[in-house]
């Protein structure tokens, strides 16, 4: 047997190596492509976001001057409304938890009504900054999401803050509806508890991926706590079709959309095949 030097035989082990580099399965091009449109979906929601952010800021600096209760400030906040027609209403809430101002007006939220020790509202005047809230139901019965921004009067001193709430699957449908057409791929946005705010199906939005009985597949399952866990990944899992026709195994991919305190994971799924 012919004996080789420790030199000739590291030069076999690279070439080795770079072969099987070679040989290794390309990048699953539907998989880049998913993560393309996943990206694109994260860009243009933050943007949207942004712009009702944007809007917050500029009727902030009115209310500034104008005050948070009144007929001014009524005005000042249907100006900014007028702009978003997916959303409810609009309110300025004092740094005590007051309402100073809403619109529209409603039986549930007038102004007068000490909203103090509602989670949002105390998270809201102790923070002092921009939010994007959780989703939580309304008096009124649908499920919404309030983003708020603070008000402080000329000299600096805080006195309140303005929100303006409305319908995360409206606001999402905007972006995600044309994509979905473009595309063929289903879409659904999670929030980071396993809150379902968007989907493709719409009977699943509102359930929890962790908790809700329809999720139970052991392969649902660890895709489900992945997504929680993780900002950006993919999994694979056996779900119901988009019709509920039957069970498929589907391949999904995700990003994190959000501003100011929101994580929304946005997954764009793809059929492989019926489950057996």
């Amino acid at each position: 047997m012919k004996a080789y030097t420790p030199a000739v035989i590291l030069l076999i082990l690279t070439a080795s190596l770079a072969l099987a580099g070679c040989t290794a399965p390309a990048t699953d091009p539907k998989a880049a492509e998913m993560k393309a449109v996943a990206g694109e979906l994260v860009s243009s929601i933050n943007t949207g976001l942004g712009e009702m952010k944007a809007g917050l800021a500029n009727t902030s600096g009115e209310l500034s001057t104008s005050g948070l209760s009144g007929t001014h400030a009524e005005e000042i906040l249907s100006r900014n409304l007028r702009h978003y027609p997916w959303a409810f209403s609009s309110i300025t809430v004092s740094r005590d938890g007051i309402v100073g101002a809403a619109v529209p007006g409603s039986p549930e939220v007038q102004p007068g009504l000490n909203m103090s020790g509602r989670v949002q509202i105390d998270r809201a005047n102790a923070a002092r900054i921009p939010l994007v809230g959780s989703v939580f139901r309304m008096a009124e019965g649908p499920s919404a999401v309030s983003q708020s921004y603070p008000v402080f009067s000329p000299s600096g001193e805080y006195l309140g803050y303005i929100d303006i709430t409305y319908a995360p699957e409206i606001f999402l449908d905007r972006y995600i509806g044309p994509v979905i057409n473009r595309t063929g791929y289903d879409v659904w946005v999670i929030q980071a508890d396993g809150t379902e705010i968007y989907d493709t199906s719409p009977d699943e939005i509102g359930k929890n991926i962790i908790t809700d009985i329809v999720y139970s597949d052991p392969s649902v399952k660890e895709v489900s706590a992945s997504i929680v866990k993780e900002p950006s990944a993919s999994g694979k899992y056996t779900f119901w079709d988009r019709d509920w026709n039957g069970n498929v195994t589907k391949t999904a991919v995700w990003e994190t959309a959000g501003i100011d305190g929101a994580a929304w994971r946005v997954g764009v799924t793809r059929e492989e095949s019926a489950a057996t």
